[in-house]
């Protein structure tokens, strides 16, 4: 982000590319066609790019205001968080055009984090300790987790990630760890120890080959 530019690596952490920009890129997705859409944070503008870094054009955004997390759903929709309003909004999966906008009920905290797998939405609430669950149309449904330290306990969730074995990934950076929870809520497991010891926990991400990224801000 500081550098203004996307870097790119194999699945083995070898540099690949870059992508120099004009700004300070904030998040990104790969869509289903394969390109990069990146959010330009000074202009609050969505930007597709080809994977070999080609400019191609902007995205339709007259609905969007500060995004803070982009994600591409398991059937193209494109998802994003919105700071501005505390909405999550779906665009097509070209984003020409604008689908739906949805909020938590009697929730002032803002929505974070936002992957759609299996006809519902997972979102992270990281100032109201947990995740909300929503329908395909954005209706609220039930909360994963709540306030604490304990197993199936959260303190500032922030990224999500569904795995192969369908279970939701939670960034705990509160409690220095990942946990993992059933798309009904119940707790699995919890990842901890030494590569976590940090409150820097931010984003996850799964590879086609089973590996497991976390991305961790040096606070």
């Amino acid at each position: 982000m500081e550098n203004k530019r996307i870097q790119m690596f194999s699945c083995d952490g070898n540099f690949l590319r870059e992508i120099v920009l004009n700004d300070k890129p904030s998040t990104l997705a790969f869509t289903e066609a394969g390109d990069l859409l990146a959010h330009i944070a000074k202009d609050d503008k969505l930007c597709l790019f080809t994977e070999g870094g080609q400019f191609l054009r902007h995205i339709s955004d007259s609905h969007l205001f500060l995004s803070l997390h982009l994600s591409v759903g398991s059937d193209g929709r494109i998802i994003t968080c919105d700071l501005a309003d505390k909405k999550i909004k779906v665009l097509s999966p070209d984003g020409k055009d604008f689908l739906l906008s949805f909020s938590a009920p009697g929730c002032d905290s803002h929505p974070w984090c936002a992957v759609y797998h299996q006809d519902k939405f997972f979102v992270s609430y990281p100032f109201a300790y947990c995740v909300k669950v929503f329908n395909n149309a954005g209706v609220y449904l039930y909360d994963i987790g709540s306030e604490g330290s304990g197993e199936g306990q959260l303190l500032l969730p922030y990224g999500l990630e569904v795995d192969k074995s369908n279970r939701l990934i939670v960034c705990d950076p509160g409690n220095k760890r990942l946990q993992l929870f059933t798309l009904e809520g119940k707790f699995d497991t919890k990842v901890d120890g030494q590569f976590f010891d940090s409150t820097g926990l931010r984003y996850i991400a799964t590879s086609s080959r089973g590996h497991l990224f976390v991305t961790d801000v040096v606070v």
